[in-house]
């Protein structure tokens, strides 16, 4: 948000699509945050595809304003998390000795499409391409309508909902 100090930089960081963001609104939403995000002095965006869509939609915007700049990991942390498996249960621990896919998200349709995830798992299902389990972490306010995909698609004993986990890296 902009304050109303003219001698601090004014920076905003965007951390998701601004065509997901404003999806099913008037475009008139869409065209005013552009005025908006011009008032900054630096936008950050954490993908490269972000960084385009801001310059494709508002190339009244200085594109030396718009950096890319990729969300920091520690590197060293998640490894010594992925060693840890004193948060998973008997069961997942099986499930770690099959060969799996995995993904780990929000389970919300408006921003990360994990329809699409199954879609093509079914594909190169039915295909013979792979065999591995899929197992998706996470929840969210369509893992419902998810988990009724995948009973459509007759995969439930292949692509398995494991949930929000504390610690995911295992």
């Amino acid at each position: 948000y902009i304050t109303k100090h003219v001698n601090i930089k004014h920076y905003i960081w965007l951390h998701g699509s601004i065509n997901q963001m404003f999806s099913g609104k008037k475009g008139i939403l869409k065209s005013s945050f552009g005025k908006k995000l011009d008032l900054y002095d630096n936008i950050f965006t954490i993908a490269e595809e972000m960084k385009y869509e801001v310059i494709r939609l508002y190339p009244f915007i200085k594109k030396n304003k718009i950096e890319l700049f990729y969300n920091p990991f520690d590197f060293n942390k998640i490894k010594s998390k992925s060693l840890d498996d004193s948060y998973i249960t008997e069961n997942e621990k099986v499930l770690l000795k099959n060969k799996y896919i995995c993904s780990v998200t929000r389970l919300d349709e408006n921003q990360k499409d994990v329809t699409s995830l199954i879609k093509a798992y079914k594909i190169l299902f039915n295909k013979n391409i792979i065999d591995h389990k899929l197992y998706i972490i996470g929840d969210g306010p369509d893992k419902l309508q998810l988990e009724n995909l995948v009973k459509e698609y007759n995969l439930e004993s292949n692509i398995l909902f494991l949930g929000k986990k504390t610690n995911p890296f295992i």
